[in-house]
């Protein structure tokens, strides 16, 4: 079983698989696996987190009514000026998976495609908070295709866009840039955990003020899947096909020796980290129980 979630038949998962992984989920925690050490791991929330009694309700500037002992120093010492954590007794737990997928992720060299990966891992969380039955809703954007369910009942709406987002034919589909126009659901995110898969590096200034906005009431955490080995192509003359057709690209030594896909990543890494968002990246080959293993040691899942 184990060997068929790491190297599926297919990177196309149908509604079986699915429903597998969800159910595997149930009983994540008796499988006893450690968590990966992910290749970037930055983050406020670095500590192994027990309980849920209090949350995060907002990250402020520091006032004269609030307790020194709820300074928050990482970001006061780079922002320049002392900021406070403000928390609230949490009544339930809430979940909302944000999922924005570009043509790229439909690629990979090692064991399945990154898309697959990522609906893996949707799949996962998803059934997980199910099993505990806590608040879950949904933001997803592949292909052409954009679609939100802030309060989750119909699971097998949420199991069939999973479905959807593994087939292949989504790549040949123009996707916007932005983040799942993600500045129309701000209001509604408040006390969630926020877990946010995708394989965008390049993030509009735009996006990152809207993160920059959810993080000060949220608890989020960004998680990056890349194949290391995409970045290690010999040289030679390539044929990829993209969303506009066939495109040929030429790798010469010095564009394998650069890296803008590294340097975007390390840029978005720093600045997600900056306002207290954590960043999670890992290869394609990791184990995707694992990765859901290193959530709940986190605390970002029960």
């Amino acid at each position: 079983m184990l060997q068929r979630i790491q190297r599926p038949n297919s990177p196309e998962l149908n509604k079986a698989s699915i429903q597998e992984l969800m159910l595997i989920a149930r009983s994540l925690k008796k499988m006893g696996n450690k968590p990966p050490k992910a290749r970037s791991e930055q983050g406020e929330h670095k500590i192994r987190i027990k309980g849920h009694g209090l949350e995060l309700k907002e990250l402020r500037t520091y006032q004269p009514t609030d307790e020194p002992r709820h300074i928050d120093w990482r970001v006061s010492a780079r922002t320049g000026e002392p900021y406070t954590r403000v928390f609230e007794e949490e009544k339930e737990h809430s979940h909302v998976l944000i999922t924005d997928l570009s043509p790229n992720a439909y690629f990979g060299t090692r064991d399945t495609f990154i898309s697959t990966r990522y609906v893996q891992l949707a799949a996962l969380i998803g059934g997980r908070v199910k099993h505990l039955r806590d608040k879950f809703g949904y933001i997803s954007q592949f292909g052409d295709e954009c679609m939100a369910d802030l309060a989750t009942r119909n699971w097998h709406t949420f199991q069939e866009s999973l479905v959807s987002m593994s087939r292949l034919d989504q790549r040949q589909k123009k996707v916007s840039n932005e983040l799942c126009a993600l500045d129309s659901f701000s209001k509604e995110l408040r006390s969630k955990n926020i877990i946010l898969l995708t394989d965008k590096v390049q993030v509009k200034q735009t996006n990152i003020e809207w993160l920059k906005r959810i993080t000060k009431k949220n608890q989020v955490t960004w998680i990056n899947i890349e194949d290391t080995n995409a970045s290690r192509l010999p040289t030679g003359t390539y044929h990829f096909m993209t969303s506009e057709g066939e495109s040929t690209r030429h790798i010469s030594n010095s564009q394998s020796e650069s890296n803008p896909y590294q340097n975007s990543k390390l840029q978005l890494q720093q600045e997600l980290t900056s306002f207290g968002a954590r960043f999670l990246s890992y290869d394609l080959v990791t184990p995707p129980l694992s990765i859901i293993n290193a959530l709940t040691h986190y605390g970002c899942l029960r």
